[in-house]
């Protein structure tokens, strides 16, 4: 559903996601994303936990296939933490985490700057009380 400022998908059949207007140009194929380009997520890459969505949801953000098994090996550890520390910060709510991680990573990209999981969590308590990047 789009309605303007957000648009709702489901997620495996069953999680429904909201997503902010500006992080729709990441899912122009949302398929191929989740998919694995034109391939179904294995079932033992099923994302399960709040952590887990997440961090995929960070990779996303980074531009790292969803099913690069290299990439959690080096990685998924570093970005549990954070992703486990935004879920705290938000209640366990993995929409408005998500929405946190793309409002956090447009604003600094728009100021070209690099970030990392870490600096997200830095900025969210500002997003979330509405002075982000200020």
């Amino acid at each position: 559903m789009l309605d303007g400022t957000s648009v709702s998908v489901s997620l495996y059949g069953t999680k429904t996601l909201v997503l902010m207007e500006d992080a729709l140009h990441l899912f122009e194929d949302l398929n191929a994303i989740f998919e694995g380009v034109g391939k179904k997520i294995s079932k033992d890459y099923a994302i399960k936990t709040p952590i887990q969505q997440v961090v995929c949801w960070f990779k996303v953000r980074k531009g790292v296939k969803l099913e690069d098994r290299d990439w959690d090996a080096v990685y998924y550890r570093r970005y549990s933490r954070p992703a486990k520390e935004l879920l705290t910060l938000f209640g366990g709510s993995v929409d408005a985490v998500m929405n946190c991680i793309d409002a956090v990573v447009s604003a600094l990209e728009a100021k070209r700057l690099s970030w990392t999981p870490e600096t997200v969590v830095k900025h969210a308590g500002d997003w979330k009380n509405g002075r982000l990047l200020k």
